[in-house]
């Protein structure tokens, strides 16, 4: 059983101290976004992506392909290794069997697709290959700004950072932190070419299942304390109770903690939990501080 020593250090390399005489109930894992097939092949129904990419384990494969109403598929193998920050390392021969599926109903751009991520050099295609995946240029021309692309918990600080401070909460349909309707990183977390990707590929689905986007937004209209991927606590709203991503015994904690309140505040000193207005508790940070609070609504 893991002990409070084992809270405080994963707390420590998180860059929290230890939790001091705040604690609330036991918080259970978020629970899966069950929709009807991958969001990406809905953005393909709804005309926004000329071309679909997906990286799937082979025995998906055979279910997937008959989705897709006879477009052209070309099928890739390859391995793929992807540590606990969802980092992925750019080595086709290492890690787990998966199959590079891409989609269209016009071949070329299928094959051009897979021609330019299979051999291509992913900066400088990167606009080519982008606008075949139906991806907003400014969303592309940000992620290739970067230093770096392949450590998806990164990419998320990242376009945290790139979003514009204000009270206004970000639009629930460019949560992409644990399930995503977007299947790129976007600019900012406001970009309104990325809002409008998102809309139309729920309209898709819920013209083929009413409801669905109702449900879809009830469960990412959330408050998030983002740690990194595999780490994460979700405010409960009307529909939902708070949930945690991670089962390590400091985040464990850290989403008891937040528990006893109902809303949190992150600076550079502490997180600050609070119910009804008042201060139930407060966590001061140290190095390295890692964490935002994204407000999706």
């Amino acid at each position: 059983m893991p002990s409070a020593s084992d809270a405080d250090a994963e707390l420590a390399a998180l860059g929290f101290t230890p939790l001091v005489g705040v604690a609330g109930p036991p918080v259970a894992p978020l629970p899966h976004l069950a929709v009807p097939g991958p969001m990406e092949l809905w953005a393909f129904a709804a005309g926004v992506k000329p071309v679909v990419f997906l990286t799937v384990e082979p025995a998906r494969e055979a279910a997937l392909v008959a989705r897709c109403g006879g477009a052209h598929v070309e099928r890739h193998a390859r391995r793929v290794q992807v540590d606990a920050r969802d980092r992925w390392t750019d080595d086709r021969a290492r890690g787990e069997p998966r199959i590079e599926l891409y989609i269209a109903r016009d071949p070329a751009l299928a094959r051009r697709a897979a021609q330019l991520q299979i051999e291509g050099d992913p900066t400088r295609d990167a606009v080519e290959l982008g606008s075949l995946l139906g991806y907003p240029r400014c969303c592309v021309d940000a992620f290739v700004r970067q230093p770096d692309r392949s450590d998806n918990t990164r990419n998320r600080y990242l376009a945290a950072a790139r979003t514009p401070e204000d009270r206004a909460p970000w639009p629930w349909q460019l949560n992409e932190l644990h399930a995503r309707v977007i299947p790129f990183y976007p600019c900012s977390y406001r970009c309104l070419a990325a809002v409008a990707f998102a809309d139309a590929t729920l309209a898709a689905l819920d013209a083929a299942h009413p409801g669905a986007r109702d449900t879809v937004r009830a469960a990412l209209a959330r408050t998030v304390l983002y740690l990194d991927h595999g780490r994460q606590i979700w405010l409960a709203n009307a529909h939902h109770p708070i949930a945690r991503v991670g089962d390590g015994p400091g985040v464990q904690a850290l989403a008891s903690a937040i528990a006893a309140g109902d809303a949190i505040a992150l600076d550079d000193d502490a997180l600050g939990i609070t119910r009804a207005g008042v201060v139930v508790g407060r966590v001061q940070r140290i190095a390295p501080r890692t964490g935002f609070v994204a407000r999706f609504a």
